[in-house]
């Protein structure tokens, strides 16, 4: 549950993260109310909203409240209030101390402020279009008010990234796959652009486009030769990071240079490549096939570089499978009786036919 469990929940006092109710609420006014407070707090946290506890953590239970909703309820519900947006929510229902109890998680973006668009009537209930609700400390704006603009302020201090640093910002754009593009600078070296914020840039060093790489995955294609070439990763003339790009097949193709697993066996060590999902070597990898694609070796590639959550992960996944008889990913060893890499991929071993 968003590494909260009830447990952490009912130790914790009532906040801008936190709402107890003992039960739903008698009008769909009052849980859209109830919502948009949450939705609209300021703070760096999911928010809960927690159905069958009171106010002093007594556990009452919704089991047997006919006003409980479902999650396909409560978003029907929104949709008919008119939003502007809809908050990302899920649902999730627990059993203590012998009852249930219905969590409502709203995930915490920056898509803040969230309001109707027009009034909306529950039961004699009204809400205003345009009035903006938000949860303070333990306190939801009243139905007939809307929060102070300072706070309001904030919302759009959010939404528009002014709280993030320049490395979050490059992170939140690499996944705008389809906002960048390339082009070659005064140097005649390649680079990569945001097309609505090109202060950020994936600017190839300045450096003669000649020295080799190899890696056993480099060499794996019809013409061997491949190149590396360093990238700084910039926001305006400030360098953030670095990364690799590799040239292949005769720079007919090309990758960010993977991370890798050694496992030894004997005297011999097995190699497999993969990226971890959401870094930057990753990001960029995605979109600079998304921008200057190499079609011809997409299909492969992605097959040979397989993403985990983390190196943690890719480390644990990858010696499991180098334990089993028929290896699910791509291995690779070098065989010094044929002095040549060897490929294990698919169950089956080929030379790759690599000399130096």
């Amino acid at each position: 549950m968003n590494n909260l469990s009830i447990d952490d929940l009912l130790s914790s006092q009532e906040n801008e993260a936190l709402d107890f109710k003992q039960e739903y609420p008698s009008t769909n006014s009052d849980l859209i109310h109830d919502i948009l407070n949450l939705a609209n707090s300021i703070t760096d946290s999911d928010r809960y909203l927690v159905f069958g506890v009171q106010d002093n953590k007594n556990i009452c239970g919704i089991e047997t409240d006919n006003k409980r909703k479902s999650i396909a309820n409560i978003i029907t519900i929104l949709r008919s209030a008119r939003l502007n947006k809809i908050p990302k929510i899920s649902l999730k229902t627990i059993c203590f101390q012998n009852h249930e109890i219905d969590i409502l998680i709203i995930k915490n973006e920056d898509e803040k402020p969230y309001f109707l668009t027009e009034d909306y009537t529950s039961n004699g209930r009204p809400l205003r279009a345009g009035a903006i609700f938000s949860r303070v400390a333990d306190t939801n704006t009243p139905v007939n008010s809307t929060t102070a603009d300072h706070i309001v302020e904030k919302m759009f201090y959010e939404r528009f990234g002014f709280k993030l640093t320049p490395k979050e910002k490059l992170f939140k754009y690499l996944h705008e796959l389809q906002m960048w593009s390339y082009g070659y600078n005064e140097n005649g070296n390649l680079y990569f652009f945001h097309e609505r914020f090109p202060e950020f840039t994936i600017v190839a060093k300045d450096q003669d486009f000649s020295e080799s790489y190899v890696e056993p995955w480099s060499i794996n294609f019809p013409d061997k030769n491949s190149k590396r070439r360093d990238f700084f990763v910039k926001y305006n003339g400030t360098i953030l990071d670095n990364l690799t790009l590799i040239w292949l097949d005769g720079t007919r193709g090309k990758r960010i240079q993977p991370y890798r697993v050694d496992i030894q066996k004997d005297d011999t060590y097995y190699l497999s490549y993969y990226y971890v999902e959401n870094s930057l070597d990753h990001l960029v990898n995605k979109m600079i096939q998304k921008c200057y694609p190499d079609t011809g070796h997409q299909r492969r590639l992605e097959k040979l570089f397989p993403s985990f959550k983390s190196h943690e992960d890719a480390e644990k996944i990858l010696n499991e499978d180098f334990a089993k008889e028929l290896k699910e990913y791509t291995w690779y060893y070098f065989n010094k009786k044929d002095d040549d890499f060897i490929i294990i991929e698919s169950g089956k071993e080929w030379k790759i036919f690599w000399k130096r």
